[in-house]
Parts: structure tokens; C-alpha cells; sequence
């Protein structure tokens, strides 16, 4: 999006600052695509700030856009990583595509850091079904190593009664 790279002046930061606030209003009163166009200038100025990148996966969860939140979330993890709203809003990404187990991951994450009802109450929707399939993985993995297990007994068994039978044979000579 912006170039993290360049040199953010004091008047660069004002005017991402500028955008800010009226970006945060526009996603409250529900116009989001405004809201998106403004985080959007407000990140091209200040590439470095990661509540831009949050507010604006909001937006894209709200549009029903997860891809797009998750592009903003792992950019707003990686300037700030103690920051629970990305973790947040992933959560509810993951959450909308149903990817259980990694939005229960990133739901208890942003939990962690910084607790709120909101994120608790969808982290309690998505944990049983994340340990349903965390338990229905463990059991699969656990039916795939008996199955090999018994291969190899199979194998060792085959390979002891062609021993002995080759024995057999060579004392009958």
C-alpha cells in the first residue's frame, strides 16, 4: 500500500492523522467504502501506523471481505504485534470463511491481550467447534499411526516366515 520506506515527515503524520478521524466516523455511521478510501490515504501517508491497517480490515469485515482484512491484519501484526484489534478482526476472518481452529487461535490471542465482551463472546461461538475438529484431527492422526504400525508388524511378520523358510529350505538340501 504505502511506502514503508519512505520518510514520514511531521506534516505526513498530521495528515494521516486528518484522515483518521473522519475515516473512524465514516466506519461508524456505517459508509464504509468511504471509510476504506480514507484509511486508504491516511495509510499512503503513514504506512507505519498499524491502526490504520485494523480500522480499515473492520471496514473490509463488515463488507464481507475477508481476504482483504487479512492482507491488514497480518500488516497492522507485523508494525505492532501487542496490538489485540488485529488479532481481532482475523479471528472474525477466519470466523466468516470458517476456518475454526485459526480464528479460535487469533480470538484467544486478541483475548489475551487486551480482553473485550465482543471478542470473548465470538471466541465462545467458535471454540467448540474449533476442538471438534482439533479432536476429529488427533483421532484421524491416531487411526493413521495404528495403521502403520500394524503395516510394519505385517511386514516384519512376512519377512521373519520368508526367513524361515528359506532356512527350511537350505537345511533340506
Amino acid at each position: 500500500m504505502g511506502d514503508e520506506n519512505v520518510e514520514i515527515t511531521e506534516e505526513m503524520m498530521d495528515q494521516a492523522n486528518d484522515k483518521k478521524v473522519p475515516a473512524i466516523d465514516a466506519l461508524n455511521d456505517g459508509e464504509l467504502q468511504k471509510a476504506i478510501d480514507l484509511f486508504t490515504d491516511a495509510i499512503k501517508l503513514n504506512p507505519r501506523l498499524a491502526i490504520l491497517y485494523a480500522k480499515r480490515s473492520n471496514a473490509f469485515i463488515k463488507l464481507q471481505k475477508p481476504n482483504a482484512a487479512f492482507r491488514d491484519c497480518d500488516r497492522a501484526i507485523e508494525i505492532n504485534p501487542d496490538s489485540a484489534q488485529p488479532y481481532k478482526w482475523r479471528g472474525k476472518a477466519h470466523r466468516l470463511l470458517g476456518h475454526w481452529e485459526e480464528a479460535a487461535h487469533d480470538l484467544v490471542h486478541a483475548c489475551k491481550l487486551d480482553y473485550d465482551e465482543d471478542t470473548s463472546a465470538m471466541l465462545k461461538e467458535v471454540q467448540p467447534r474449533a476442538q471438534k475438529i482439533a479432536e476429529h484431527r488427533r483421532k484421524y492422526e491416531r487411526i493413521c499411526e495404528e495403521r502403520e504400525i500394524k503395516e510394519r508388524i505385517e511386514r516384519v511378520k512376512k519377512a521373519k516366515e520368508e526367513h524361515e523358510r528359506a532356512q527350511r529350505e537350505e537345511e533340506a538340501r
